[in-house]
């Protein structure tokens, strides 16, 4: 499996940053009373949006070729940064391509930077 450059930010900016536990249960209304609430999955995948600024060098040279040829387009999974702790550990990721629009989106940044928005799934986290 990939890892996530070194070359690369190895996490997203605080202020862009948000983490979106995944909800595997299901709520039925019933005709009578509280509705009922059961769990329909075990397995979720939590979601991590953000922002990472780059150099337009890091862009070109490592990003770009990292999600377009590594990752087919973003759709292979890959090995990245945990962001919710300090670095202990990693997740198994992919990123979050809605159908018809691109993995991630760059903007300008000052004069010689991209901003960089993405959402990641995470599918697990490997301990160190």
């Amino acid at each position: 499996m990939a890892t996530w450059p070194a070359d690369l930010p190895q996490y997203f900016e605080a202020d862009s940053y948000s983490y979106e536990p995944g909800s595997g249960v299901i709520r039925t209304q019933m005709d009578a009373g509280p509705p009922k609430v059961r769990r329909r999955f075990t397995a979720v995948y939590n979601v991590h949006r953000g922002a990472m600024i780059m150099s337009r060098t890091q862009f070109t040279t490592y990003f770009q070729p990292f999600v377009d040829t590594t990752l087919g387009g973003g759709v292979l999974e890959f090995i990245f940064p945990n962001p919710i702790d300090d670095g202990d550990t990693t997740i198994d990721a992919r990123f979050i391509i809605p159908t018809g629009q691109a993995p991630y989106v760059a903007t300008p940044f000052q004069s010689s930077a991209l901003k960089v928005s993405f959402a990641l799934e995470e599918i697990e986290v490997n301990e160190s």
